[in-house]
């Protein structure tokens, strides 16, 4: 087996006298599809606000491909490969999709200022570059017929995967998705399973761990699941280890298993 591409260890985030997340543990392989799961409040969210570095940890670690990156920013973790989506969409009305795609490199764009002024040789280049593959992530998630038109304009299901789109054009290492599938009928559910499955096939080594409500993505899409509760971690395994687990029973049902 591959070395992890992402581990937390002992990931503590307390807010006033409320502990959010409890000594969280984890860790993900290229290639592999993992899931965070828990009622609501359990602290899923921000497990991924603090390996995304929005918040900063009181303890813990962090290592991506065995770097530590427990004190590093938003920008320095995005560019390292960490891309994510978060529970209520941020596209830009003011922006058609593709360039709500393409604004996700802005940052990598390696022309001169002198070249950015006038409009010259490099700058042109890396534009078309951008342009290719944010139209390539379109392509992948069938939006492309959506490329011109405003996302305010579009059905939610769709501005959802316009936002995957955009976490998946800077190239990650590791994808998170936080609940991908929040408002959609069963069909576009089913839907989203299908494009996450063409993700994983078109990028191999990318590693994608996702936080969701709906079990049946959960269930069908990842090997292996972390169960929080109220910030602590009470189970991890597979689906069919996390189904049988009575403490799993216990924190969505409120009883065990007879």
């Amino acid at each position: 087996m591959p070395d992890p591409v992402l581990r937390t260890i002992g990931l503590t985030k307390r807010f006033g006298g409320l502990v959010a997340v409890d000594h969280f543990s984890m860790e993900i392989f290229p290639g592999s599809i993992r899931g965070i799961i828990g009622p609501n409040g359990a602290g899923k969210t921000t497990v991924f606000n603090l390996i995304s570095r929005i918040y900063t940890q009181d303890e813990g670690e962090i290592y991506l491909d065995d770097v530590d990156i427990s004190n590093a920013d938003q920008i320095q973790v995005s560019k390292l490969g960490i891309a994510r989506t978060f529970q209520n969409t941020r596209l830009f009305t003011g922006l058609n999709v593709l360039d709500n795609v393409k604004v996700a490199l802005d940052s990598s764009a390696e022309y001169s200022m002198f070249s950015a002024m006038f409009g010259f040789g490099k700058r042109q280049r890396e534009e078309k570059l951008i342009e290719k593959r944010a139209l390539d992530c379109l392509e992948l998630l069938n939006l492309s017929v959506y490329a011109r038109q405003r996302p305010s304009n579009l059905a939610y299901g769709i501005q959802r995967r316009v936002e995957i789109a955009r976490a998946l054009v800077s190239n990650p290492k590791v994808l998170m998705l936080d609940e991908p599938a929040a408002g959609l009928n069963p069909e576009e559910v089913n839907q989203l399973m299908q494009y996450i499955q063409d993700i994983r096939v078109k990028y191999p080594e990318l590693a994608i761990l996702v936080i969701e409500h709906r079990m049946e993505l959960v269930m069908n899409l990842c090997e292996y699941i972390y169960v929080q509760d109220f910030g602590e971690s009470i189970a991890q395994g597979s689906p069919e280890e996390i189904q049988k687990s009575p403490e799993v029973l216990m924190a969505y049902l409120g009883e065990e298993e007879n």
